[in-house]
C-alpha cells in the first residue's frame, strides 16, 4: 500500500474515532513503528492531526466538522470531487434518493442541488447543511446526534428508515474487499447502510480508489448488495476485472483541472 493512501485510511479512522495510537497503525497496516510516526507526521504537517504522546488526534478544525467540505489539499480530494459529479449524473428528476454519510457522499449532494424535482433522505447533518436553500425536498432521519461524525444516530434513525423505499441510495466506505465486503469504521453506521441497501432500488457505492483492499472496523454489506461502484481512474485492474465480473456496474470518474484547483 502506498504512504498516501495508508495516510488517508489513517485519518479515515481519526475522523471516526478523533484519536489513533502509533501501535494501532501498525497493527492494523502490519507496518513499523517508524513508518506509522512519519505517517502520523505528515498529517501534522497538513494540518489534518495534531500529535499526542504515542499517537494524533484528529485536528480540532476537522473535528468540527469542516473536513466535510474538502480541503483542496487534502488526501484524496480531487477525486472525491470528480466521483461526486458523475456519481450524481446518475439522478433522474423525479427520484427519490437516500444518502448515507461520509466526504464522498456529501460531494453527491453538491452536484444534485440543480436536479429537478428530487427528493432526499439522510442523516447526514453537512449533507442537510449542503442542500438548505435549495429546491431539494430534504427530509431528514432523526435521533441521536454524533457529535464527532455529524450524522444522527440510533434506534429512531433506523426505525425512521423502515417508511422509506427509494429510487436510488448513495453510500460510502472504509474500506472495500472482495472477501469481506464493504466496511466502516462505526458499527453504528455499519448497521445503518446495510439497511439502506435493502431500502432502495439501485445501490450506489462512491468510493475513490484508495479504499479498495482494505479492511474497516465494522462490516457493512456485500459487494453483491450494490448496483453500481463510482471511483476514480485510478483503481487497480484487480479491482476493475473483480468489480465486472460480479456483474456490477462500474464508473471510473475523470478528474477535471478545476477538481484540484478550486
Amino acid at each position: 500500500m502506498l504512504a498516501k493512501e495508508r495516510q488517508y485510511l489513517v485519518l479515515e479512522h481519526l475522523k471516526a474515532n478523533n484519536i489513533i495510537s502509533i501501535s494501532e497503525i501498525v497493527r492494523k497496516f502490519d507496518v513499523s513503528h517508524e513508518t506509522a510516526r512519519r505517517d502520523l507526521e505528515a498529517l501534522k504537517d497538513q494540518g489534518l492531526a495534531k500529535r499526542i504522546h504515542g499517537g494524533a488526534v484528529l485536528a480540532d478544525d476537522l473535528s468540527s466538522g469542516s473536513f466535510y467540505y474538502g480541503d483542496k489539499d487534502a488526501l484524496g480530494y480531487a477525486e472525491r470531487t470528480a466521483i461526486g459529479r458523475a456519481a450524481a449524473k446518475l439522478v433522474n428528476p423525479g427520484d427519490s434518493v437516500l444518502l448515507g454519510m461520509g466526504s464522498t457522499v456529501l460531494e453527491v449532494a453538491k452536484n444534485l442541488k440543480q436536479t429537478q424535482n428530487i427528493s432526499v433522505i439522510t442523516n447526514a447533518i453537512p449533507v442537510v447543511t449542503e442542500l438548505i436553500r435549495t429546491d431539494v425536498d430534504v427530509h431528514i432521519l432523526g435521533g441521536r446526534l454524533n457529535h464527532d461524525e455529524l450524522n444522527i444516530v440510533g434506534y429512531s434513525v433506523r426505525d425512521t428508515l423502515k417508511k422509506y423505499y427509494v429510487d436510488k441510495a448513495f453510500i460510502g466506505a472504509g474500506g472495500i474487499t472482495f472477501e469481506n465486503g464493504i466496511s466502516d469504521y462505526s458499527s453504528d453506521d455499519a448497521e445503518f447502510i446495510h439497511m439502506i441497501t435493502e431500502r432502495a432500488r439501485t445501490v450506489i457505492l462512491v468510493a475513490d480508489s484508495g479504499k479498495f483492499g482494505t479492511n474497516a472496523f465494522a462490516s457493512e454489506c456485500s459487494l453483491k448488495d450494490i448496483d453500481v461502484v463510482v471511483s476514480d481512474q485510478n483503481l487497480s485492474q484487480e479491482y476493475v476485472r473483480g468489480i465486472k465480473e460480479l456483474g456490477l456496474t462500474l464508473i471510473l470518474a475523470n478528474l477535471e483541472p478545476s477538481d484540484s484547483n478550486t
